[in-house]
């Protein structure tokens, strides 16, 4: 289970920067 969820931590990390970027 710890493995998913640190996936999961992973992907949003990506994904903010993803959003952030454009925004900064």
């Amino acid at each position: 289970m710890n493995s998913v969820i640190d996936r999961l931590n992973e992907a949003f990390s990506d994904f903010c920067c993803l959003i952030n970027v454009p925004f900064s």
